[in-house]
């Protein structure tokens, strides 16, 4: 091309008289910009623009970008991180970890400078009038998920100076206990044995909870939304809190009224003021011929 032939050799007559393009022109040109063809060459891989530096987002890396529109569909991005700019899109449902009906409502405003991962690259532009083009997909809630397990984890592992407790919303009861939400956006499960007298309540939903961490589930950790029991990715305990606070009410030797629930082939379950406790056949009697803890109490019936 006429621009390359530059590179090796100043132009000829025929050139400068077609393209009204001098040497000097070009010289002036390459000193405003403060480098020469030569180098944007030598920049670029010669225009093939493979090397590192030039590299387009892939999927799973965090990228910055300008919020420069926000629709129907969320918001559209521009992204700033790489050399070469790239048209995104942070759909509703990727806006955030909490559940939101628009971007506004995550917080995301245009002129905002913002962080997100990519989650899909080559889709289909929703533009009006674009349908040719691609975009990428970006995800704020991959981000805040990131986050909010870092913060669960540090209480999970009982770091010094962590609270270990979570405060928790309910957002429905089920068969077998209650869905529940952490204040960053976590989805977990309080089952029935752990919520003593609250099981099957439905006027729990909506409470606040103070809970605490039984159990993490590993490879549940990226459902957000999790349909089944067996899909949340953390099992809270109600229980474990409500024994701190019960025993603040009593000190040992004293006397308590419980309510026999259950009955278990080695041991019943029990609630104290409305806090569920396993009772075992040996810390009833010792006893040490055969017996059924069913044969001697009664389902609903009040202990000491």
């Amino acid at each position: 091309s006429l621009m390359k032939r530059f590179d090796t050799a100043p132009p000829s007559d025929r050139e400068n008289r077609d393209f009204r393009m001098n040497v000097e022109y070009l010289a002036n040109e390459e000193k405003i910009a403060n480098f020469t063809y030569a180098d944007f060459l030598k920049e670029t891989d010669g225009l093939k623009f493979t090397g590192e530096q030039w590299a387009m987002p892939q999927v799973g890396d965090v990228v910055t970008g300008t919020v420069k529109v926000i629709g129907e569909e969320g918001a559209f991005v521009e992204i700033d991180s790489h050399k070469v700019k790239s048209w995104a899109q942070v759909p509703t449902k990727y806006s955030s970890l909490k559940p939101v009906s628009s971007v506004e409502e995550a917080g995301v405003a245009v002129g905002q400078v913002i962080e997100a991962a990519v989650i899909e690259i080559g889709a289909r532009s929703v533009v009006s009038g674009d349908k040719d083009a691609v975009q990428y997909i970006l995800s704020l809630q991959s981000i805040e998920l990131e986050n909010a397990w870092e913060k669960a984890m540090a209480k999970f592992d009982s770091k010094e100076g962590i609270d270990p407790f979570f405060k928790v919303t309910v957002l429905k009861m089920e068969v077998w206990g209650a869905s529940v939400m952490t204040e960053d956006g976590l989805v977990g499960m309080i089952a029935n044995r752990d919520l003593g007298n609250k099981a099957g309540d439905a006027g729990l939903v909506g409470a606040e909870l103070s809970v605490r961490i039984q159990q993490v589930r590993q490879d549940n950790k990226n459902i957000v939304n999790p349909r089944m029991v067996s899909d949340y990715p953390i099992v809270f305990s109600y229980s474990s809190v409500m024994k701190l606070e019960l025993a603040k009410k009593y000190k040992v030797g004293d006397v308590a009224p419980a309510k026999i629930n259950q009955f278990n082939p080695a041991s019943m379950d029990i609630e104290i003021d409305g806090v569920p406790f396993v009772m075992r056949k040996v810390d009833v009697t010792s006893y040490r011929k055969p017996f059924e803890l069913s044969d001697i109490f009664a389902t609903d019936e009040m202990i000491k």
